[in-house]
């Protein structure tokens, strides 16, 4: 028979200690430091690590000979919301480093890489290898290898997108 738990730690039915268990907070704790670990990294290209996801995102868009990016495509590549995203682009755009033009059907606006957010992507690269290298030397390559499979296999399940390959 479980002990019934202390009536003071008990909340809506359940004892309050389970909370500690809580995969999301457990998730958005590991995502807090991991995100302080590589914003101090890119602090000298003065970038968030999410303006260089959108960075990163719109070059490879350029490489593939894409004009641009519609915002939606955008939001749905870098993992967040339209509105997010929006308060990401703005220092971006205010700084010349992305630029909004028109799409093929003219109601859809496109974001596109800039020369001056190439040569900006071209600084913070490196250091964001070097983020990576450093989260990787603190979790060891393994289990490096085993967070981003399982990160991208809960997303795909949670999402109910195809299974998509983590490295």
């Amino acid at each position: 028979m479980s002990a019934k738990p202390h009536a003071a730690l008990e909340i809506g039915g359940r004892d309050i200690r389970e909370v500690s268990g809580c995969s999301c907070l457990r998730l958005r704790k590991a995502a807090r430091k991991a995100t302080q670990l590589y914003e101090e990294s890119l602090k000298p290209a003065a970038v968030t690590i999410g303006q260089f996801g959108v960075l990163a995102n719109l070059f490879g868009s350029a490489a593939m000979g894409e004009a641009g990016c519609a915002m939606g495509m955008l939001a749905d590549r870098v993992g967040v919301d339209p509105t997010t995203l929006k308060r990401t682009l703005a220092p971006l755009l205010a700084s010349g480093l992305v630029a909004t033009c028109a799409g093929p059907d003219r109601r859809i606006r496109l974001v596109r890489l800039t020369d001056a957010g190439r040569a900006k992507l071209d600084i913070a690269v490196p250091l964001w290898a070097a983020a990576q290298a450093r989260l990787e030397a603190a979790l060891g390559d393994a289990a490096r290898r085993d967070l981003d499979r399982v990160v991208a296999a809960a997303y795909d399940k949670m999402t109910g997108a195809p299974p998509s390959v983590a490295t």
